[in-house]
């Protein structure tokens, strides 16, 4: 999560890792030391530390005033390992440094977390609406507009961290609720719904409904090929959700 700067981005699988740093010269230049951890499956490696900076290359090109889809939050640590409590942020005119701080500060304000759509409340800075989908979301909750900036906006979504999901399959799977509670999550029929979600992953056809839901299949990360996130909307509710992350090497 990144706060003025800085940032801390910890995982567990498929190797404990934790990296912190922060950006340099208004933001051209980053600064990360990290370590990872010794994995069960290759005891005799050591632990890994270390220190990099790197500097800014490239900026991604979009046209001024047309929406963005910004890094996910992580506000919170659930249990099981893996899991967090998180939101994915969509913004424009904003910038996606105040978005993602205008997600905590939504999270982090009672008032405002449980709004049915079309109720208002106040962060620091921002107005902020209940929505049903988004501009850059369909399943965005939320949209926050910066004080005197009554054009630009943050629209966030929350992904609640769920118990994983039971499976034969071989794999572990990671689950988020989106808009439904954590039954819906944890039953999700991963069992039947793996074949055509590793196929849509391989990039040999679309995805094909999958147990009442549709799904939409993406790379966890660019040096990551031994997983994939999946989100599955209801295709008779599409407000509601799960979010998975299916780890194939365990």
């Amino acid at each position: 999560m990144t706060r003025e700067g800085r940032f801390v981005y910890r995982q567990t699988v498929p190797t404990p890792a934790i990296l912190t740093g922060g950006f340099r010269r208004g933001g051209r230049r980053v600064a990360i030391d990290y370590f990872f951890a010794t994995s069960q499956d290759l005891p005799a490696c050591r632990n890994l530390r270390g220190h990099l900076t790197a500097r800014l290359v490239a900026r991604p090109t979009r046209a001024p005033g047309q929406p963005a889809t910004c890094a996910r939050v992580t506000v919170a640590y659930r249990f099981p390992p893996g899991v967090d409590e998180a939101y994915r942020v969509g913004e424009s005119g904003v910038g996606c440094t105040l978005a993602r701080e205008l997600a905590r500060r939504w999270y982090a304000a009672a008032t405002c977390r449980g709004l049915v759509p079309g109720a208002s409340c106040r962060v620091r800075g921002a107005s902020c609406r209940a929505i049903s989908g988004g501009s850059v979301d369909p399943l965005a909750q939320a949209r926050c507009v910066p004080s005197g900036r009554p054009r630009a906006w943050a629209e966030i979504t929350e992904l609640h961290g769920c118990s994983r999901p039971p499976t034969t399959s071989g794999v572990e799977v990671y689950a988020w609720a989106i808009n439904v509670d954590c039954a819906a999550a944890t039953g999700f029929p991963i069992d039947q719904a793996f074949d055509p979600l590793f196929s849509c992953h391989l990039g040999l056809g679309p995805c094909a409904p999958v147990e009442g839901f549709a799904c939409t299949v993406a790379n966890v990360g660019e040096l990551d090929s031994d997983a994939f996130r999946a989100t599955c909307s209801e295709i008779a509710e599409p407000f509601r959700a799960v979010e998975l992350v299916v780890v194939l090497a365990v």
